[in-house]
C-alpha cells in the first residue's frame, strides 16, 4: 500500500481576520456616548452634593450666630438693672453693676457700660477699654426697646431667602421687672 499523505485543511481566511479583528467606528461611537453620560451624571451628581454641602455649612454658621446671639443677649440684659438704650447709631448701650461677667468674659469691680456695635461682619463689644469683636458672620443686625423688653434683630451671612429680614430675638429685662414688682 502506498503511502497517504493527508493533507491538513488550509486555513480559512476569514477566521484569521476575525481573532485579530478592532472595534469598528459605529462601537467606539457607541461606547464613548455611553462614556459621557456616566462622566455626566457622575459630575452632576458631585455637583450637587457639593452644593448641599456649602448649604448645610451656612446653614450651621447662621444657626452658631443665632445661638451666640441669644446667649450674649440673655445674659447680658437679664442681669442689668437699668432699662438700655439704643442710640442714633443703632448702638445698644447697657449699664451694669460691678462683680458681673461682661461680653468680654471679663468680671469688671466696678460699674461698667458695654456698648455693642456692628461694623460687618462683625459684632463688637465695648466695656471702656476699647470694642473687641466677639462674633462675625453677621450681615445685619437692629435693636428696638419694647417696654421692659429687647428685642435684637439678626441676620446672619447665610441665612436662607426666605428669612431675609432677619431673625427677632426678645429678651425681657428680667431683673428690671423684678425690681419694678417689688418696689426695690
Amino acid at each position: 500500500m502506498p503511502n497517504k499523505v493527508v493533507l491538513a485543511p488550509k486555513p480559512h481566511k476569514n477566521r484569521h481576520r476575525q481573532g485579530c479583528r478592532g472595534f469598528s467606528l459605529i462601537e467606539l461611537m457607541i461606547a464613548l456616548t455611553i462614556s459621557l453620560i456616566l462622566l455626566a451624571g457622575s459630575i452632576l451628581a458631585y455637583s450637587s452634593i457639593s452644593h448641599t454641602i456649602t448649604t448645610s455649612k451656612q446653614l450651621e454658621n447662621a444657626q452658631e450666630v443665632l445661638r451666640y446671639t441669644s446667649q450674649v443677649f440673655s445674659r447680658s440684659l437679664k442681669q442689668t438693672a437699668q432699662v438700655p438704650v439704643v442710640d442714633d447709631a443703632n448702638q445698644l448701650v447697657i449699664a451694669q453693676e460691678a462683680n458681673l461677667r461682661s461680653c468680654q468674659g471679663n468680671t469688671p469691680n466696678a460699674p461698667y457700660t458695654e456698648t455693642y456695635s456692628f461694623v460687618s461682619p462683625n459684632l463688637l463689644c465695648d466695656t471702656g477699654n476699647g470694642a473687641q469683636v466677639i462674633l462675625t458672620g453677621v450681615e445685619a443686625i437692629g435693636y428696638a426697646i419694647n417696654g421692659l423688653g429687647v428685642r435684637v434683630t439678626i441676620t446672619p451671612t447665610g441665612l436662607p431667602a426666605r428669612l431675609n429680614n432677619g431673625v427677632q430675638i426678645e429678651i425681657a429685662l428680667i431683673r428690671v421687672i423684678f425690681q419694678q414688682a417689688t418696689g426695690q
